[in-house]
This record gives C-alpha cells, structure tokens and sequence, in this order.
C-alpha cells in the first residue's frame, strides 16, 4: 500500500499507507522535557536551548507536526517572527539548531513552504 510515487504524506494515498502508522508510533518515541531542557529518542538523549525544546515539544503535539512563522510567536510568546530579514535568520538559525539536536534521532525540521516548518521522520541509510 501507499502512494506508489513514494511521497510519504501523499493525500490520495496517505491514509492507508502502513508508513504512516509507524511514523505516528516514531513521533511518541521522540520525548520532550520542557522543565530539563532535553530531548530523548530510544535512550539517545540531548539538551537543547530552551527556543529549540519548546519547538519540538509543539511539533511533537500538534496531529501535522507543521508550524507557520507567525505561530511561532505564540509559542514562544514573543515577537520572534515579523517578516523582517533579521526574523527570518532566526528561524534560519533555529531550524539549523534543531536539526544539530535531531541528527541521530531519525527526524528532520523542513521549510515545508515559504512561512512553515514542519518536523518528519529521516530515513536512516
């Protein structure tokens, strides 16, 4: 089953595809601690700046796994995205920063377009 292009959140053939379930079990692995600052992957754990953490902790939660830039400012509770160049090289620099903390752990912070992030699931090679 799936798409048989291999697009793994095709919306024709997504909802039946067996990768999906795995992927939704992949994301309860990944734990969040907001308090401590860590992220934990099957044992593998890492501290992170606190931005970083609450990203994922959202990420994590939330039923697409995406983010647009302007909701970032809610979660942060703050001015972090204006549209400016600056805020941009923020998101720039978390996104990089995430995916540091990420690297081992089998998932991957994406621009999914222009103003949105969106947290997936890395194949392991």
């Amino acid at each position: 089953a799936g798409c048989p292009a291999g697009i793994s959140n095709c919306p024709f053939h997504g909802a039946h595809s067996p990768t999906i379930s795995t992927q939704g079990s992949k994301f309860k692995k990944l734990q969040v601690n907001v308090y401590t600052n860590e992220i934990t992957m099957e044992g593998l754990s890492q501290k992170s700046r606190n931005q970083v953490v609450t990203l994922l902790d959202y990420l994590v939660k939330h039923p697409k796994h995406k983010i647009s830039f302007s909701e970032l400012n809610t979660v942060f509770n703050e001015n972090f995205f204006d549209g400016s160049q600056s805020s941009k090289r923020k998101i720039s620099n978390l996104k990089y920063e995430t995916n540091n903390v990420l690297k081992n752990m089998g998932f991957e912070l994406v621009r999914l377009s222009s103003d949105q992030l969106a947290l997936v699931t890395k194949e392991r090679n």
